[in-house]
């Protein structure tokens, strides 16, 4: 069974009471940059991805808001994924959109980093319009997104 989690923090929760047996059993931790450094109690993302790890997650993709995502993994160093370069509308629905699009990829036998890179492909795309059920609806369309669409900081 491959496992993972994604939560909607809420500061003044008793996390560890709540995920305190989960850590060592989770493969993949996928919140946002805010979320993580909540359950954790670490003052940077590098730190509370360094505990999340610590505590046996084997793989955290953390969304960075605008700049995308940091994927980390027990046997990977953090990398980025940059953020597509797009005009942005309305991030409502960006994050579940990331998760959704790296556990499709995960389930397709893909790697974490190509998972966090279906995922960041997805929260871009959903970012580009109103409301949180918009972007590709087929692995197609993603991947037409993807190849169509240029990373923030590339030259055109």
């Amino acid at each position: 069974m491959t496992t993972s989690l994604d939560i909607i923090g809420v500061p003044g929760k008793d996390y560890e009471a709540i995920f305190g047996g989960v850590w060592e059993h989770l493969d993949y931790l996928l919140v946002n940059n805010d979320d993580v450094m909540l359950l954790s109690g670490q003052d940077s993302v590098e730190k509370a991805i360094d505990w999340a790890l610590g505590r046996g997650v084997r793989t955290c993709a953390i969304t960075i808001g605008g700049d995308g995502a940091i994927v980390q993994s027990q046997a990977q160093s953090p990398t980025v994924i940059p953020a597509y370069d797009i005009t942005v509308v309305d991030t409502t629905g960006c994050g579940d959109a990331f998760s959704a699009g790296f556990i499709a990829a995960v389930t397709r036998g893909r790697t974490p980093l190509e998972a966090g890179e279906w995922g960041v492909a997805m929260g871009s795309s959903v970012a580009r319009a109103l409301g949180s059920d918009v972007g590709p609806r087929s692995l197609g369309e993603l991947e037409e997104f993807m190849a169509s669409t240029p990373r923030k900081n590339e030259s055109h």
